[in-house]
This record gives C-alpha cells, sequence and structure tokens, in this order.
C-alpha cells in the first residue's frame, strides 16, 4: 500500500525514487511493482528522453482501490475510537507520532 500511496502522490516517480522514499532496497520493491502492475493498479511507462528509465502511474483501478482503502481504514479507526473524547484523540495522535518520528 505503501508504494501504491507514492506513485499517486507522486506520478511519473521512478522505483529508484520511491525506495529512498520509503527506505527499502531496490531489490525488494521490484515483486511489489510486478504484483501492482499484475493487478492493474500502476503501470509503467518509458521515459521520453531516456529509454532506460521507466516512470510509474496508477491507473484508475489503483486510484478507486487505495480510496477504498483509506475510505475502510478510517471507519475502522472511528469504531476503534468512538469511546475517545476529542482531546483524547489528539493527544493519542500526537504520542504516536512521537513514536514514528525517527
Amino acid at each position: 500500500m505503501s508504494v501504491l500511496c507514492n506513485v499517486i502522490e507522486k506520478p511519473g516517480a521512478t522505483a529508484a525514487e520511491i525506495c529512498r522514499v520509503l527506505d527499502m532496497q531496490r531489490s525488494n520493491i521490484v515483486s511489489i511493482l510486478a504484483d501492482l502492475e499484475g493487478q492493474g493498479l500502476v503501470l509503467r511507462e518509458t521515459d521520453e528522453t531516456d529509454q532506460r528509465i521507466q516512470r510509474l502511474y496508477a491507473t484508475k483501478r489503483g486510484f478507486d482501490v487505495t480510496s477504498n482503502s483509506f475510505a475502510l481504514l478510517s471507519a475502522h479507526e472511528e469504531r476503534l475510537l468512538v469511546n475517545l473524547h476529542p482531546s483524547e484523540r489528539s493527544e493519542l495522535l500526537r504520542l504516536l507520532s512521537l513514536i514514528w518520528q525517527r
């Protein structure tokens, strides 16, 4: 999902660029991209100025799957946090962000 979201956020990015953003090895993205492409979620297009470079783009299906996934995630989070006051939710998000900081 992280790779697909990055392709959506940065249309035309290369696999190497996405690897840098996600701090992953280039060898690890190969199978992920093959899977996403096989599912019809992304497509690769050869760069017009450098035929060695492949640019990545999300398909309509890729956008739809991502949108649906975020809707499901949002509904799930709402069910989990229903008993928290808005100020408690804010505090929880603040504390969780501390965990995820590098």
